[in-house]
């Protein structure tokens, strides 16, 4: 990879690069505390042992962490359309009512799923700081040249 590659690249690209390598991070995270039975809600000692590792579950919860993750980089990192508010705006209008029916879970839900629930947050957070950003920018821009052109 030549040393001018990362000189050429946009700055939201390279968040989108970083949003995409936490959510890996996420990923590891959750396959690393699914594992332990200890992260799980019981009510007896019975129900404990007959603990079963839920595959099919934790293979959602990863799913779900890799397409936000998907979701939020591609707002950053594409290029159409071409203000970044606009792209964060439509990723917002497709992950908060999806957060809205994933944070319901959250009682007795094994730590995975916090995990998820961290990470959703930290996205949103994200997306709505790089949209707040580029708004103030984009209106700066535009009354500036108003001021201009008077």
């Amino acid at each position: 990879m030549p040393a001018n590659f990362v000189n050429r690249m946009k700055p939201t690209r390279i968040a989108g690069f970083l949003v995409l390598a936490g959510g890996i991070a996420t990923i590891v995270c959750v396959l690393v505390v699914a594992g332990d039975p200890s992260s799980y809600f019981f009510y007896s000692p019975e129900d404990r042992a007959r603990w079963v590792y839920p595959l099919r579950h934790i293979v959602i919860v990863c799913g779900a962490v890799l397409g936000e993750a998907l979701v939020a980089a591609s707002a950053l990192a594409l290029d159409r359309p071409p203000r970044l508010w606009a792209r964060c705006a439509v990723a917002l209008l497709v992950l908060v009512p999806w957060a809205l029916f994933t944070f319901q879970i959250v009682m007795h839900a094994p730590r995975y799923v916090h995990f998820h629930h961290l990470w959703l947050a930290a996205v949103l957070l994200v997306l709505v700081a790089f949209g707040l950003a580029s708004g103030v920018r984009h209106i700066w821009s535009v009354v500036a040249l108003r001021g201009n052109a008077a």
